[in-house]
């Protein structure tokens, strides 16, 4: 209902830049936009974030892993939690995790440091977005004006990396992450 009433309808991806008082649809023209009032130019745009069998082929795989029976990349299993990334989970059995939705007890949203082409970041923010935990997304990827302080931040340049100010957690490493954040929320 949100999407429809700022937007005009219920179509993702949606931008709203209020720096340029522009809303729009459409991966090709928020690339552009982006790339030529943010960034170096729209003829910089990586080819892999191009539309063909490269660009959106691979963001469709990608999506295929989420129809499969372990909903998405993830599912708690036990103590564990499992990956497709190693294609054979470590347990299997019909026990799906509990998600909470909106998490009201969650009242700082964690900070989740990345790069969109990072398949271990991906892997993070499936496991936040799959248990609905409120994050702010710290994109640090190269050529990044925040690189340089992430790395103050952090004490080096590792991705994806997470703080959790609720619990006094900082850490790196996508599987600790994806294990934390199943066991914690």
């Amino acid at each position: 209902p949100e999407l429809k009433a700022t937007g005009g309808k219920e179509q993702v991806p949606f931008l709203e830049d209020p720096n340029k008082n522009v809303k729009m649809y459409e991966s090709k023209d928020i690339l552009t936009h982006l790339y030529d009032h943010y960034g170096p130019g729209a003829q910089h745009i990586p080819y892999l974030m191009q539309e063909g069998i490269l660009g959106t082929g691979s963001s469709r795989m990608a999506t295929i892993f989420r129809s499969l029976p372990w909903h998405g990349l993830f599912q708690y299993k036990g103590d564990d939690a499992t990956s497709l990334a190693t294609l054979i989970p470590k347990k299997v059995d019909d026990t799906a995790h509990k998600v909470h939705p909106s998490h009201p007890a969650v009242p700082i949203p964690l900070r989740l440091y990345s790069f969109e082409a990072s398949p271990y970041c991906r892997l993070v923010r499936e496991a936040l977005d799959s248990l609905e935990v409120p994050y702010t997304l710290h994109n640090v990827g190269v050529g990044s004006k925040k690189r340089d302080d992430f790395k103050k931040l952090a004490g080096k340049m590792m991705v994806p990396f997470i703080e959790d100010d609720n619990k006094g957690v900082k850490m790196f490493e996508s599987k600790d992450i994806v294990e934390y954040l199943y066991k914690t929320y």
